[in-house]
């Protein structure tokens, strides 16, 4: 006890010493969640700029314009002249969409005649590429079915009657958990741990690995009077409480400031947030006693922070990766983090569902102190064998 507390004392004299380590673990965090929740903060794109190209000019053709301009994702910026000069404007990043209106468009319609309205979107932005397919196929189904109940009903039909033919089956759909489709609720549940996380990794690989790099391990060794947990706890303790209070801001900042839905328990999210965050520190030490110089931790824990927001299924659904990529997935805390996050925040489930993420979350803060014996090694021996 007496060697944690020397090693605890001398950790808060280099932190003070050094602002980039409350640099990195304090400063740097809370910037990154701000940023993020700005970034989101309308939760919902909205007037995403289109072109659209009228060569028919007519009231038909001006009225779907109209319509397209008042939906809430989009926003008619400009009318060029042909499709040539819209696709310039879509390739050069100027608008996200761009709609051909064909010439004797309202004659065909009220003909009765087929006709095509082309929407090009820029596939390399998937979100406003979808949003704005969305909307459009709704303006043109609805301004469609408008078209023909007015033609039905000049034929005697009553407007009731009109309408059911339209549309003979009704549909009812309902969206759980996010019914609003907030992208805020959806990315910055992953976005604001996987930063978090990044930190934790860091700051952790830094603090272990700088006095491995100057050889200070035999002296720290003795400082800590020959005890590994104690010189283990006592370097990580105080980073612990500062990325916890960390933690919490974030919840804070995903709950309280904007208003997340928190429909399960609020002291389960603590400890799975504390969980997370002991997760990676355990596995930040495995890191640094694996490497044979502190740049090959930093490099080794950074990559393994980078991508696991891929095999987190936030990104892309974990059901449809091949089966020994989501036993992968295991491996990183943040998959597991992410499940009791929105089994407790969005869905509102039951503790008992989140216990099978509990128990890794705990695995894996446990599993790392296997490298506790090369660390023990490093520490005798001074240092690491590569002076980078």
């Amino acid at each position: 006890m007496a060697g944690l507390k020397k090693v605890f004392t001398r950790e808060l004299f280099l932190m003070g010493r050094e602002p980039k380590r409350l640099l990195f673990a304090l400063v740097l965090p809370l910037l990154f969640f701000w940023f993020f929740m700005g970034l989101f903060q309308s939760g919902v794109p909205r007037d995403m700029p289109i072109a659209v190209v009228d060569y028919d000019l007519s009231a038909l053709s001006r009225q779907l314009s109209v319509q397209l301009d008042a939906t809430p994702e989009i926003t008619v910026k400009i009318l060029p002249e042909t499709d040539l000069e819209a696709k310039r404007l879509l390739e050069t990043g100027q608008v996200y969409a761009m709609v051909v209106i064909p010439e004797n468009f309202q004659a065909d319609v009220r003909s009765g005649r087929s006709v095509k309205i082309v929407n090009f979107t820029n596939g390399a932005f998937l979100l406003p590429s979808g949003l704005i397919s969305r909307a459009f196929q709704k303006t043109v189904g609805t301004l469609s079915a408008g078209v023909s109940i007015q033609a039905r009903m000049k034929r005697g039909a009553l407007q009731e009657q009109a309408m059911i033919s339209m549309r003979p089956i009704g549909l009812s759909s309902k969206i759980l958990f996010n019914p609003y489709g907030n992208y805020s609720y959806y990315l910055n549940t992953g976005l604001l741990p996987m930063m978090l996380q990044l930190f934790v990794m860091l700051t952790t690989i830094y603090s272990i690995g700088k006095d491995l790099k100057y050889h200070q391990g035999r002296s720290l060794y003795r400082l800590g009077e020959r005890s590994l947990p104690s010189i283990v706890w006592g370097k990580l303790l105080p980073y612990t409480l500062l990325f916890f209070i960390v933690g919490m801001l974030m919840n804070f900042a995903m709950f309280l400031w904007e208003d997340f839905p928190l429909n399960g328990s609020k002291f389960i999210v603590v400890l799975a947030t504390m969980l997370f965050i002991l997760a990676h520190q355990a596995l930040g030490v495995y890191f640094a006693a694996g490497a044979k110089s502190l740049r090959a931790a930093l490099t080794s824990g950074t990559g393994f922070s980078a991508v696991s927001m891929s095999f987190a299924g936030l990104t892309f659904p974990d059901l449809g990766m091949p089966v020994p990529i989501q036993w992968l997935s295991n491996v990183f805390p943040l998959t597991h983090y992410l499940s009791v996050m929105i089994d407790q925040g969005q869905r509102g489930a039951p503790v008992v569902y989140s216990l099978p993420a509990f128990a890794l979350l705990l695995l894996l803060v446990l599993l790392p102190m296997l490298g506790w014996l090369k660390l023990r090694k490093l520490y005798a021996a001074g240092g690491y064998p590569e002076r980078v």
